[in-house]
């Protein structure tokens, strides 16, 4: 675990690398593995920090309500949420892929599948 990233091990996940952040809305998502050392996303919710706010608890909590509910190949499964001194984590399963934020030309078809299976998730 590298030094600067936060320390979960007590709630049974060790962090690996940040995937992502919004540091404005107080949410980072590490890569990080549970106690059977199997890999998982863990996104971290800070409400007491600056520009974030506890009342965005309660929509982060819907949403956990409906992650429990869906059963989709196409959407990672939730696994776990806790809550910590300044927020709560959610953990999802991890599914390997490329980074949307790489720059990318996309094929017409290659849009077209991404559209049609967008939409049978919906």
């Amino acid at each position: 675990m590298s030094a600067d990233l936060p320390d979960f091990t007590t709630y049974g996940y060790q962090l690996r690398t940040e995937l992502g952040h919004n540091r404005l809305g107080g949410r980072t998502t590490y890569l990080a593995t549970n106690s059977q050392n199997y890999p998982v996303v863990l996104k971290q919710f800070q409400f007491a920090t600056s520009g974030s706010s506890w009342g965005e608890y309660d929509a982060y909590q819907q949403e956990i309500t409906m992650l429990r509910r869906l059963q989709h190949p196409g959407i990672p499964r939730y696994l776990d949420a806790f809550q910590t001194p300044d927020g709560f984590c959610m953990v999802q399963q991890y599914i390997s892929g490329e980074s949307l934020a790489t720059p990318r030309n996309w094929t017409p078809q290659e849009i077209k599948h991404i559209a049609l299976a967008t939409l049978e998730i919906l």
